[in-house]
């Protein structure tokens, strides 16, 4: 038995696991934590990681760092996607990183991103089909995995991310109804031309991501955040396009009361609903089973 740590640099979340490894491959979860900030604001148009974006990050990280000792991890990793990714200074954002907090960190490419994210959101969810679709909706990039069981067919990454549409549309502020239907149409016909391909029959789709969790949580009652107690459960498209609606109109400060559980997802919260609206509408799915474990989860089980 031993206890190991992996933290998840994002590009608008930051996350943490830290758990216990059995020797028969069980995985308990000690502590799971998020902190939003920010990280890729900005990296759309200007193609640099800004450093105040960056000492926010490091913030986290060190104060992440401090928990998972506290909590009897033996080694941490730490992963970097899409945001240090495409960054035109991606080598000194990595650097900055490893020297001030002391972890090194693991920049992997999309298809690897993908896969991992599968790997961790797949377990504990019990009675899902052999066939299998998953998306993260992440703030500058999304993955995709189609897979028959744990054998993953098609696995693909692409830069669309509740961060660009926040900041594409506008959308971190109230939202009038045409500004909605002009970000879906835009999204639906993004989806149409990229996930052409992924297609099969008689599955399961499931989703994963703060977003995804972030809904979820606001479906609950009461919407207080418990990892374990909406992991594997069902997001219904209709619900969800009455939680949008409700919070497109709604003023930013409003959103923050109302997303009492992470305030600081009020920015995004918009754009990644309709993201995520987009793709049940693609795959023609009324509803998804939600994921709480993605990249963290598959990052941590592929160290052992």
């Amino acid at each position: 038995m031993k206890t190991l740590a992996s933290i998840d640099i994002g590009s608008n979340t930051i996350l943490l696991l830290v758990a216990r490894i059995y020797s028969d491959g069980r995985i308990k979860p000690l502590l799971q934590d998020s902190r939003t900030p920010r990280l890729a604001f900005g990296l759309k148009k200007s193609g640099f990681i800004s450093d105040k974006n960056l000492k926010r990050a490091i913030r986290d990280i060190k104060s992440f760092k401090k928990k998972a000792y506290q909590h009897g991890a033996e080694h941490i990793y730490a992963v970097t996607t899409q945001a240090v990714r495409s960054a035109k200074n991606k080598s000194k954002v990595v650097e900055k990183i490893e020297n001030e907090t002391g972890i090194p960190v693991e920049v992997i490419p999309g298809r690897s991103e993908a896969e991992l994210t599968y790997l961790g959101a797949v377990t504990g969810i019990k009675g899902i089909k052999p066939n299998r679709i998953m998306f993260d909706i992440g703030g500058a990039s999304s993955e995709f995995v189609m897979a028959h069981k744990n054998d993953v067919t098609k696995a693909i990454s692409l830069e669309i991310g509740a961060v660009e549409i926040t900041e594409k549309f506008g959308t971190n502020r109230k939202c009038w109804p045409g500004t909605l239907k002009k970000a879906s149409e835009e999204l639906s016909a993004f989806f149409r031309q990229k996930l052409k391909d992924f297609r099969i029959e008689n599955f399961d789709l499931i989703g994963t991501g703060g977003t995804i969790s972030a809904y979820k949580l606001l479906d609950s009652k009461p919407p207080a955040y418990d990892p374990d107690k909406i992991h594997g459960k069902s997001l219904k498209l209709n619900r969800l396009e009455e939680l949008i609606n409700d919070l497109a109109a709604m003023k930013l400060s409003e959103r923050k009361g109302v997303i009492t559980f992470e305030p600081s997802r009020a920015e995004v919260i918009v754009a990644g609903g309709l993201i995520l609206l987009s793709l049940l509408r693609h795959f023609d799915s009324k509803s998804l089973k939600v994921s709480t474990r993605n990249l963290r989860w598959g990052f941590l089980i592929s160290k052992l």
